[in-house]
């Protein structure tokens, strides 16, 4: 494991001069967890998990740069099979000094492309949290949202703690129900939410296998595990089409949510679209908005998937994933310069 970490470090450090720090971050943990009920229910689990963080930062002429990547699994060791370090190391350096020379966007409106690392923590920051029964008895909107059309065809979106090997997948969650893949949106319209026992009694539903617990310390609440927005079948050339002036986010630096829908999402690589081709690299990006308003604005979906790992704040700390595949929206609030 050292040595992996190592070779990370150098494959960052030297692929340019300009690359100034390397930080890495890893963690596994492994251990079995036990719940047993009144109701004579009795279930063992054996919990693995793999986690690395990655952060570059590089400077030239005054300019400095941050760049990020996680990876994570279930599966063991083995992701770094799947991602070596060398590939690691080359991907965080590359993006950071890439970003040097960036300019920052112009500020307004206009059509994206957006990556499934944007996509991802959109729909787990924008619609996830919304979308669990708790938050949603507290004020949040999605509540009154059951059944109604809150955005395009084209959007589909799932919660599921059933993926081989994905960082927010188990066989039971803490209250000792199945976890299951659970539809939250299909073509627009809110179809279900993310329950524990409490709340599933509350809205007459059936537990959905969200009630986790950091460890045997804290009660479980209601968490996300793998969310995600469904592919379609657009390929990325056909994102692009049309599009005279506008911009690629393809991965992000972090995101934000409140309760009454709007979202904030800062954006880590970004690149211009101009007539329908990728043009240069931008950065200090964002997209803001509000949630509904943007859901109905996508007009197309990718055929592409990928899942990115990452770790959740709700009061303790869930592991989960969040993703999908390559998104259009016609358009959203860019931040940028005047």
């Amino acid at each position: 494991k050292i040595k992996t970490a190592l070779a990370v470090n150098k494959a960052t450090l030297e692929y340019d001069k300009r690359v100034k720090s390397c930080t890495i971050d890893y963690l596994d943990l492994t251990g079995t967890s036990y719940f047993v009920n009144s109701n004579g229910t009795r279930i063992k689990q054996d919990k693995l998990y793999v986690w690395s963080r990655i952060t570059a930062t590089a400077a030239c002429n005054g300019v400095f740069t941050f760049s990020r990547e996680e990876i994570g699994s279930t599966a063991g060791y083995e992701i770094f099979d799947e991602n070596s370090p060398e590939a690691i190391g080359e991907k965080v350096a590359k993006r950071a000094i890439e970003q040097l020379t960036a300019k920052p966007p112009k500020g307004g409106k206009f059509p994206v492309v957006l990556g499934p690392n944007v996509v991802g923590v959109f729909v787990h920051e924008a619609f996830g949290h919304l979308a669990e029964a708790d938050l949603a008895l507290s004020g949040g909107v999605q509540a009154e949202n059951l059944g109604k059309k809150i955005g395009s065809d084209m959007v589909t979106f799932y919660d599921d703690g059933t993926i081989d090997g994905a960082f927010g997948s188990f066989k039971y969650d803490d209250e000792g129900i199945p976890a299951q893949k659970t539809l939250l949106i299909k073509d627009g319209v809110v179809t279900g939410l993310m329950h524990n026992r409490e709340t599933a009694q509350k809205f007459n539903a059936e537990p959905t296998g969200n009630a986790r617990a950091e460890d045997f310390r804290v009660e479980p609440i209601i968490r996300m595990r793998n969310t995600y927005m469904a592919p379609r079948d657009h390929t990325f050339e056909d994102l692009l089409e049309g599009i005279h002036s506008g911009y690629y986010f393809k991965s992000f630096r972090g995101g934000q949510a409140n309760l009454d829908g709007t979202f904030q999402v800062g954006i880590q690589e970004a690149y211009e679209i101009v007539n329908g081709e990728i043009g240069k690299p931008v950065r200090n990006a964002s997209i803001s908005g509000n949630t509904l308003e943007t859901l109905f604005k996508v007009d197309a979906v990718g055929k592409d998937f990928e899942l990115w790992p990452g770790r959740c704040g709700k009061g303790q700390t869930a592991f989960v994933c969040d993703g999908g595949p390559h998104i259009r929206v016609k358009e959203v609030i860019v931040g940028g310069s005047a």
